[in-house]
């Protein structure tokens, strides 16, 4: 019975990085998913916003501005998780994900 735990420890230990790594890059996935949606959200409140009459911008903006603080959120964790080039490399993360979700 012993000798099964410490199996099952060595295990749970051999394991531990692939989950942590598994479950990180599921996060940039999805928080690239974020980025893309608010991005597109966010461009067209700015394009919204030029077309407001000046008297009207600023409450324009007040009511909107969940959706600038929405892409600011999902815009700083993808700029923290660029690779070296700057660029956000998604096809890497999938494959990557893909290959360590099989073991």
């Amino acid at each position: 019975m012993t000798n099964l735990m410490a199996q099952q420890r060595e295990l749970g230990h051999e394991y531990s990085p692939l989950r942590k790594r598994v479950a990180e890059l599921s996060q940039h996935i999805s928080q690239n998913e974020n980025y893309t949606k608010r991005k597109t959200a966010y461009n067209r409140y700015e394009k919204d916003l030029a077309k407001q009459m000046p008297w009207k911008k600023k409450s324009f903006a007040a009511e909107n501005s969940w959706i600038v603080e929405r892409y600011n959120e999902a815009k700083q964790y993808i700029d923290g998780v660029r690779n070296a080039n700057g660029k956000i490399p998604l096809a890497s993360w999938q494959k990557e994900y893909s290959e360590l979700a099989k073991r």
